[in-house]
């Protein structure tokens, strides 16, 4: 048990100084016309933030884990610098003009420039940046009119200009970054672990579930169709919270299965948490309402597959409980052992969570 224990302290301890959210999504437009190719890309200013850090200083809330408009003014240079753009595409005989940065609505970053070819353009670009930003990264790339859609990645970071070429499957990518989302995402995974940590029926289990799924999905909307966020300064300590709060709540609550209309709310916090991921998404009629669906999609995947792989876990966990107890004295509290610890183990990380994201540690 001990050891359980010690392991379980470890992983908080780790995933309390881990970043949330970790996969983004960025786009980009590339226009060939003639030997020069139009490019504005899109960009998360979260995104960015996190790739260059030393930028998320000169404003009135510096360490926000974003971009405000000053601090992309006074760092267009390092953003163009990190992003390694002209010493890339000189190996393919392009050099590129001095770009536009600039911050645009909903936790955007735009970035035009052209890139001027000779004797053409060629048959494909390679992408360095997606190196750089978070594991998981998607861009999705429209090239020419009318568009043709390419997901790309650090894994793939060939940009096809070849206008025979087949159009990908880009909208699609957006599924498997919903999931990679959830899945790398430790203050998600940490609160539906809460959610699940006490012994429910399938009916009450399901009621909580839907309603974080409809109250996510309602935020997701919300700021990718109206375009209505929330700062993450604001966001990512609220998120926090829900950890410590449902821990808190597994511990002295004598009716855990009735809290569900309290995932509601919940959702939708986390809900403008994960449209961090989507603020580079410009795009509209069916092709947004595709990118919100299967982003949707991608997260209550990734949220069934969490669910299914915690629950035999927490059921062998209670047997252990059991075995170990005996005939002990009942404890002040309505869950075992195991329960209590990785219940406390919950308050720790969602604490040092929410005082490292309000900036009370540096």
């Amino acid at each position: 048990m001990m050891r359980l224990a010690l392991l379980l302290f470890v992983m908080a301890l780790y995933s309390a100084s881990a970043v949330a959210h970790e996969p983004g999504v960025s786009k980009g437009s590339y226009q060939p016309n003639g030997e020069q190719l139009d490019v504005v890309w899109m960009f998360s200013s979260r995104e960015l933030a996190a790739m260059l850090p030393e930028l998320d200083q000169g404003s009135a809330s510096p360490n926000n884990g974003d971009l405000d408009l000053l601090e992309v003014r006074a760092g267009a240079a390092q953003i163009w610098s990190a992003l390694d753009m002209p010493a890339a595409w000189q190996s393919a005989h392009c050099t590129t003009s001095a770009p536009s940065i600039e911050r645009v609505e909903f936790d955007g970053v735009a970035i035009r420039f052209q890139a001027q070819c000779t004797p053409a353009l060629p048959a494909s670009l390679t992408l360095p940046f997606l190196a750089k930003l978070r594991v998981g990264h998607r861009h999705l790339a429209e090239i020419g009119t009318p568009p043709r859609l390419q997901a790309l990645s650090e894994a793939n970071s060939t940009l096809n200009l070849d206008p025979a070429a087949a159009a990908a499957p880009g909208v699609l990518a957006l599924y498997t970054s919903g999931i990679e989302h959830i899945l790398t995402g430790l203050d998600h995974m940490a609160f539906l672990l809460g959610l699940v940590l006490l012994p429910l029926t399938w009916r009450r289990m399901l009621l909580m579930i839907t309603a974080f799924t409809v109250g996510h999905s309602i935020s997701l909307a919300l700021a990718l169709l109206a375009g209505i966020s929330m700062s993450p300064a604001v966001v990512e300590p609220l998120i926090a919270l829900s950890v410590v709060y449902v821990a808190l709540d597994n511990l002295i609550s004598k009716q855990a299965g009735n809290r569900w209309w309290l995932c509601l709310p919940f959702g939708l916090i986390h809900g403008f948490g994960f449209a961090g991921a989507l603020g580079a998404i410009q795009a509209s009629g069916q092709t947004l309402l595709l990118s919100l669906l299967n982003f949707n999609l991608g997260i209550e995947t990734g949220q069934l597959g969490l669910v299914a792989v915690l629950l035999p876990l927490l059921a062998l966990l209670r047997r252990v409980d059991q075995r170990l107890q005996g005939d002990a004295p009942t404890l002040p509290w309505r869950v075992g052992h195991s329960m209590a610890i990785a219940n406390g183990l919950l308050v720790l990380a969602g604490s040092l969570w929410f005082v490292e994201r309000v900036g009370w540690l540096t």
